[in-house]
């Protein structure tokens, strides 16, 4: 079995199992919960501003928290006393995930940058050394990728991207990213794609060559079959995928 199978075949619960109400995104109710039902865990992470590592998707605290300020702004002392909101949980470090799900299901690690790529991919690198489970890191960022590429090869690398339209990012690099033309540069090991964007030619290319092809996120049954048919697997969020892979 090579080493990304488990991208292919395991069922991978987007942010953790949660139901946004009791259990809440890329908390550790929310991996307890997909670790019940032997389910992945995608989650993301994010660097404080003394840099370490914490487990959050948004730069603002505000929908998960209720509370103004930026991860990046905070030092992890004042994030730990903030509560995710309904619930008496903090915001988990990285490492206390680890500790936590510890080789118990495969990790796929989302890397958000906020101008300090080379930093957070030196210190999750940092942290993955003594982790012994099944785990890959994926990014939007091309340079997250590069960097793993040229300093820890070893380690699965994925770069996640969507056809962009945010006039915000110029456009070399929306029409970089959208037709995956940086792939000759960092060599991902594999792609997650928009589910909304598929199929996509450049995509069926790349998956023909026998690179594996992700997506996110499946929010139905026939949203994640959809997936199937074209290409592997997609991270899916809000319902129980049926445990047998749907046949191609």
């Amino acid at each position: 079995m090579d080493d990304k199978h488990w991208l292919r075949t395991y069922l991978i619960a987007h942010r953790g199992f949660h139901n946004g109400k009791s259990i809440i995104e890329n908390s550790l109710s929310s991996f307890k919960e997909a670790m019940n039902y032997n389910y992945g865990i995608e989650l993301d992470v994010r660097l404080t501003k003394d840099n370490q590592v914490v487990v959050f998707h948004d730069h603002s605290l505000k929908r998960i928290c209720g509370e103004t300020g930026t991860i990046e702004g905070k030092n992890l002392s004042e994030l730990q006393a903030t509560n995710i909101k309904h619930t008496k949980e903090h915001i988990p470090t990285l490492a206390e995930v680890l500790d936590f799900v510890d080789g118990a299901v495969p990790l796929l690690i989302e890397l958000k940058t906020h101008h300090n790529a080379n930093k957070i991919s030196h210190e999750v690198y940092k942290l993955l050394q003594s982790y012994t489970g099944d785990y890959a890191i994926q990014s939007f960022n091309p340079r997250v990728i590069n960097w793993y590429r040229k300093k820890a090869p070893s380690i699965l690398r994925g770069q996640i991207a969507q056809h962009n339209k945010r006039k915000e990012k110029s456009f070399i690099v929306r029409f970089y990213t959208n037709y995956l033309l940086f792939y000759r540069l960092t060599k991902p090991n594999f792609i997650n794609y928009r589910l909304k964007d598929l199929p996509l030619k450049k995509l069926d290319y790349l998956y023909k060559t026998g690179l594996p092809v992700i997506s996110f996120t499946a929010k139905s049954q026939k949203d994640l079959d959809f997936v199937k048919k074209h290409y592997d697997n997609a991270v899916f969020e809000g319902f129980h995928p049926k445990k047998e892979p749907t046949k191609k």
